[in-house]
């Protein structure tokens, strides 16, 4: 039986509105004020049109269908939610079918009462009363359900303290979250909401994360007033949204902002610290102004602020790009990760099946309102000790959650999500090892996946060597790989004595086998001449199962000489050149140079073992310096029912750096040559690649020091094209190119100056970050002599806006 690693967490739901309906954005606010972990769902505006707000200046912005793509990809919401039923739909929204619901349906009954999806307060309610509210406290918190006296700021304090209306299909939640609580209702003066967020009250939107802890998954930035219009649909969005994603944001209207000067004052003091040794920055409070105001309207009110510093005052008019994959990195606006508990969980391997038992919340045990089915989520967080890779798309999480009708598993930038109910229930999935992700992947674009014989001695290889980690053993260098290859071949030159007998002259023949002594002066210069490190690196590979030892003797009939292996060697033995028997020289014991080495196994393997070193290099050192997580497989055909095929020579899903502009996996589709040049039919797989895998990453690897002008000509083709930019802020599909400086660095990647000459920081500061695309425009500068992606770009911006500097003004209108 095996195991897997769950994460507990609510369901996530992003609801769709239109932002001119008010009454809408009110019903989602309450339901989300009625939701186990409803504070940390998102609301989607929608348009047809991209809004003036989130219109670049200098370049084209992206068509309102890919905005709205990008918000979804951002959210990526177990659950899409319309207040109409096609309201997606009608404005270019695609989304599992059977993953949409009316809201209705998050405060749908069955006959017991429990709720038909999800889990609200009921059940948060009942925890609390079980564990705390029914003893006496010596200092409880004072339960309420706020409420505006001005019915012009009721959108506000529901989108900051969540609200529950007494009557409708949310009362049942109202009426157990006041009497199980010892709540009330209380109405304020909208001016006195900051007394609020005193720790002596608890409202709903506090409660809607209970027992959860979250976590960033981007840098932390300062904490936020949010000066903004309390009235706007888009102002109020805006600011729930940024609240989910993690921020620390609260709410500064600017109706009422003159009579809130002494709470923005105590709201910069409070957050004023100084980060943990050994950082010598602070965090303090930047004032964020919504398009929707005049930054001059702001910079005047913050003239009348006490800040701390004296002199420190911070203003940011910029929103968070959320829309776009590398917006979200840059501004900091990657969603958090929510979490109730982690749990391990059984795990059962039936061929290629794999069974899970999900796990319930902690307090489902006597919790009589949640749901039977699909109470909460379980996230697959690793399997069998290893953690899978696996690419946010819908149809690849068809073929890898084997979908049999019921939406019950699919896939997340956070894994493959599960559905959980009260008590934990079997769910049934492909196995995600490497060959299955890549598998699935294929069949949703119609071809079925193997891999190649290549691809297998690769497997076989790296299988031999205990890890991809260990193929330095073997790519140390150039010298030992030839070597390594002309033993396949049995076409190492060998100097040994002539066929006369003894004393006469020594000759150079070509053996399958290596003398002890040539081996140990091959690994010694592969180990910077140091003779330790060589006899350690022959142990190494004696105990991989790359050389085996034995003796090299001559046979008396025919006077050729073979290698025996050890176990083979007895008083009298066959000669496998003449086959006539001969003694083993028993009176004249064997010299040093008599004891030899053969490469056995996958090794064997003529042409650089199939391509496989250099596949295994380049799988080594992505996984060893770009890349901490990944899956991967090695060389592969796809096949689809026309007869067309496609060949990769590796494949890899690479988890991003915490550096990353990227948060999804980078997919790397790889074309490898040992000691040969790439070639146009090479070009043009590559090109049938970038078809098949928008915004992949093409990687070359080749184990020659430098690119030849045919190369560097197709390569530069190919590089342009993939610098395109996509939908959503990401290149269609950028090249990699890893030379014999990169896969022979195993021991020098610390020395960047004698790899990288002047380019030495540059690089030391990319290998650093671990980003996969500053990785790609390195190699490119680097090898190709191209311009970074940023200097293109910014020429772009240059010339447009001399282009509108040069406009004449329009005449003026009377």
């Amino acid at each position: 039986m095996d195991s897997a690693t769950v994460r507990v967490r609510p369901l996530r739901f992003a609801f769709v509105v239109e932002p001119k309906d008010k009454a809408g954005l009110q019903r989602i606010f309450e339901t989300n004020s009625a939701l186990w972990g409803g504070v940390f769902n998102f609301v989607i505006p929608l348009f047809k049109q991209v809004p003036a707000r989130y219109r670049e200046k200098y370049f084209k912005t992206i068509p309102a269908q890919a905005m709205l793509k990008g918000l979804v990809e951002a959210f990526q919401p177990d659950y899409l939610v319309e207040l109409k039923p096609g309201a997606a739909s009608s404005y270019g929204i695609t989304f599992p079918e059977k993953r949409m619901l009316k809201i209705d349906d998050l405060s749908a009954r069955d006959e017991q009462g429990r709720c038909k999806i999800g889990m609200d307060l009921r059940s948060i309610c009942d925890d609390l009363y079980r564990t705390a509210f029914r003893f006496v406290q010596r200092h409880p918190p004072e339960v309420i359900i706020p409420a505006p006296r001005e019915k012009r700021f009721n959108l506000l304090f529901a989108s900051t303290f969540g609200f529950l209306p007494e009557s409708g299909p949310l009362a049942d939640v109202s009426n157990i979250f006041l009497k199980a609580l010892d709540g009330k209702r209380t109405a304020i003066k909208a001016v006195e909401f900051p007394t609020l967020f005193s720790q002596k009250y608890y409202y709903p939107l506090q409660a809607t994360h209970h027992e959860l802890d979250t976590s960033r998954n981007s840098w932390e930035i300062d904490s936020k007033l949010f000066y903004m219009d309390e009235t706007s649909p888009w102002d109020l969005i805006e600011f729930w949204n940024l609240r989910a994603l993690g921020w620390h944001i609260e709410p500064l209207p600017v109706s009422l902002a003159p009579d809130l000067i002494d709470y923005c004052n105590e709201f910069i003091k409070k957050v004023y610290r100084p980060y943990p040794p050994p950082s010598n920055a602070y965090h303090h409070a930047t004032m964020l102004c919504a398009r929707s105001q005049s930054v001059d309207k702001l910079q005047e009110f913050m003239g009348k602020l006490t800040w701390v510093p004296n002199t420190h005052a911070s203003l940011d008019h910029r929103f968070p790009r959320i829309w776009e994959e590398w917006g979200r990195s840059a501004d900091h606006a990657e969603p958090q990760t929510v979490e109730h508990s982690e749990k391990s969980v059984d795990a059962h391997v039936l061929g290629d099946g794999l069974d899970i038992r999900t796990q319930p919340h902690d307090f489902a045990k006597e919790d009589p309102f949640c749901s039977l089915t699909a109470a909460c989520a379980n996230v697959l967080k690793s399997f069998s000790g290893g953690t899978p890779i696996i690419p946010w798309k819908s149809d690849v999480a068809a073929a890898l959650t084997r979908d049999f009708g019921e939406a019950k598993t699919w896939i997340s930038r956070e894994g493959i999500v599960l559905l959980a109910g009260e008590h934990s229930f079997t769910s049934f999935l492909r196995v995600p090892s490497p060959i299955n992700i890549f598998s699935s992947m294929a069949e949703s674009l119609g071809y079925k996946l193997e891999l190649s014989p290549a691809g297998r001695t690769c497997e076989q290889i790296i299988h031999a060597l205990g890890s991809i980690r260990a193929m330095g053993l073997v790519a140390r260098g150039p010298e030992l790989l030839k070597f390594l290859d002309r033993l396949a071949h049995e076409d190492l030159e060998v100097e040994l004595e002539g066929e006369e007998g003894d004393g006469a002259k020594k000759k150079k023949l070509h053996k399958s086998f290596a003398p002890l002594p040539q081996i140990v002066e091959i690994l010694e210069r592969a180990n910077a001449n140091r003779f330790s490190k060589g006899s350690r690196h022959l142990d190494a590979l004696i105990r991989s199962h790359v050389l085996k030892l034995g003796m090299a003797l001559r046979c008396g009939e025919c006077q050729h000489t073979s290698w025996f292996s050890l176990e083979s060697l007895k008083p009298r033995m066959s000669c496998p050149h003449c086959l006539k028997k001969f003694s083993f020289p028993s009176g004249s014991p064997p010299q040093r140079n008599q004891w030899a080495y053969r490469v056995i196994g996958p090794f064997t393997t003529g042409g650089f073992a199939g391509g496989a070193y250099c596949v295994g290099a380049a799988l080594n050192f992505l996984t060893e310096k770009v890349a901490r997580d990944s899956n991967w497989v090695p060389s592969f055909t796809m096949r689809n029912p026309a007869g067309k095929e496609f060949e990769a020579d590796f494949g890899m899903l690479a988890k991003p750096s915490r550096f990353s502009h990227t948060s999804s996996p980078h997919l790397i589709i790889g074309e490898c040559k040992s000691f040969n040049r790439f070639e146009a039919r090479d070009f043009a797989r590559a090109e049938e690649a970038a078809g098949l895998f928008p915004g992949a990453v093409l990687c070359f690897c080749s184990f020659n020091e430098a690119l030849d002008k045919q190369e560097i000509k197709g390569l530069t083709k190919l590089a342009k094209q993939g610098r395109k930019r996509m939908d959503v802020g990401k290149q269609m599909n950028p090249v990699l190119i890893l030379t014999a400086r990169e896969l022979f660095s195993e021991f020098k990647m610390t020395d960047f100056y004698s790899m990288y000459g002047d380019k030495a920081e540059y690089a030391r500061h990319v290998y650093m970050r671990d980003d996969m695309q500053e990785l790609c425009e390195f190699t490119q500068q680097l090898y190709l002599g191209m311009p970074s992606y940023h200097e293109v770009m910014e020429e772009k911006r240059r010339k447009k806006a001399a282009g509108l500097a040069a406009k004449p003004p329009d005449p003026p209108t009377n």
